[in-house]
């Protein structure tokens, strides 16, 4: 499930920056740090569902807000912290594909969810670092 998960979410995440970078180049941003702050919630969302334990909530919310963080400092300050944000998001995508993490989730979301938010991490920095 790792290569066809981790495919799907690459394919989402080149789809994704042709979506927000071609029609609206000088807002791709503010759409990446929006969509990077909806993503911070996707864990907790799923852990709403589950009988975890408190240290699993807050460790899900803990990440939450320090991605939610990544996304507000990427528009309040500078652009390259979407891409830390997607990137620290990303390593709790994999945390939770090798059962790190007690959250549940389907087994091809988190290689998916990893994938996309490194490319996504990679053209924020991209961003981030054009004149």
């Amino acid at each position: 499930m790792l290569g066809r998960g981790a495919a799907l979410g690459a394919i989402l995440a080149v789809v994704a920056i042709f979506g927000v970078h071609w029609p609206l180049e000088s807002e791709a941003l503010n759409g990446l740090a929006l969509f990077l702050a909806f993503t911070a919630c996707v864990y907790p969302g799923a852990l709403l569902a589950q009988h975890a334990g408190a240290g699993a909530a807050a460790a899900e919310i803990g990440v939450a807000a320090a991605v939610f963080a990544g996304a507000w400092l990427g528009v309040a300050h500078h652009p390259m912290w979407l891409a830390a944000g997607y990137l620290a998001h990303g390593i709790w995508d994999w945390g939770h594909y090798i059962n790190r993490i007690p959250t549940r989730t389907t087994k091809w979301f988190p290689p998916a969810c990893a994938a996309f938010d490194v490319v996504i991490a990679g053209y924020a920095a991209w961003l981030a670092m054009r004149p």
